[in-house]
């Protein structure tokens, strides 16, 4: 039996799962925050990590098997296995980022057979659902460990659509297809309750986005920093030596009342 002392001084570890559609900063936020944390913090890294079959499946091509080639039943068996391995590592530090939650599972795989099979949104949640059927109850054990946060553009499809696919260098039919129903899905479990915190990112900076993160996890665990360094204006002095750069620097902390620090580079 554990303690109320132990139980108080020493917190279990926890997992949080940073999800959204493509191109909403999810990678980069955990990023910076588990460089932040340093060892008290782990990335559970890509979901081919955890299933061999990824490889070949790259090899071939990937857009290729999951949008045509690759029966769904084998896409969804392929990510079920991915999502399901990798929530059943043991951790290695306090704290524990996840790149995608399991919500994101049945979002991509609805999205993927509704693009697939022409299927109309309600249709495809329905389809997605039939197909993780015999992954139910670990699904939702694996779910119950995360701490969901999902990071949108906003809370318009077409326009959070619009923002996913202007980060990319070329997009296909099929790829647009696919991301304004990944919207649509995910729109559809946030609705439903299936994130604890929701986030919309906007034009905001990274940084911004950060503090707002830290502030959103930091209750879950005394080793997440509280805030970011949001609203904190950086001006930097340069130019060859002897030019004035430390005076001027000096003038504007005096008058100002704001901290410098000096680089010899």
């Amino acid at each position: 039996m554990i303690s109320q002392l132990t139980s108080d001084t020493k917190r279990l570890p926890v997992s949080v799962a940073f999800s959204g559609p493509d191109n909403t900063g999810k990678t980069k936020q955990i990023g910076i925050l588990a460089r932040r944390m340093g060892a008290a913090a782990t990335s559970a890294g890509p979901l081919d990590h955890y299933e061999g079959r990824w490889a070949a499946i790259k090899a071939d091509g990937m857009s290729r098997w999951w949008f045509e080639t690759g029966p769904v039943q084998e896409v969804c068996d392929v990510l079920a296995t991915s999502y399901l391995e990798r929530s059943r590592r043991p951790f290695s530090a306090p704290v524990r980022f996840l790149d995608r939650g399991i919500p994101m599972l049945e979002a991509s795989l609805a999205a993927t057979v509704g693009v697939r099979e022409n299927l109309a949104e309600p249709q495809a949640a329905d389809r997605a659902r039939s197909l993780l059927a015999p992954y139910e109850a670990d699904l939702r054990t694996a779910e119950a460990g995360e701490r969901a946060l999902v990071l949108l553009h906003c809370e318009d499809v077409e326009e959070g659509t619009r923002r996913s696919l202007s980060h990319e260098a070329s997009v296909t039919d099929i790829y647009a297809a696919y991301q304004r129903a990944l919207h649509e899905q995910i729109n559809r479990l946030v609705a439903e309750g299936r994130f604890a915190m929701t986030m919309h990112i906007g034009d905001r900076p990274t940084i911004t986005v950060q503090d707002e993160v830290r502030r959103l996890l930091a209750p879950l665990h005394p080793a997440i920093p509280g805030r970011a360094m949001a609203g904190v204006h950086v001006t930097a002095l340069g130019g060859m030596s002897e030019s004035g750069k430390s005076t001027a620097g000096e003038y504007l902390r005096s008058t100002t009342g704001t901290p410098a620090s000096r680089s010899a580079t």
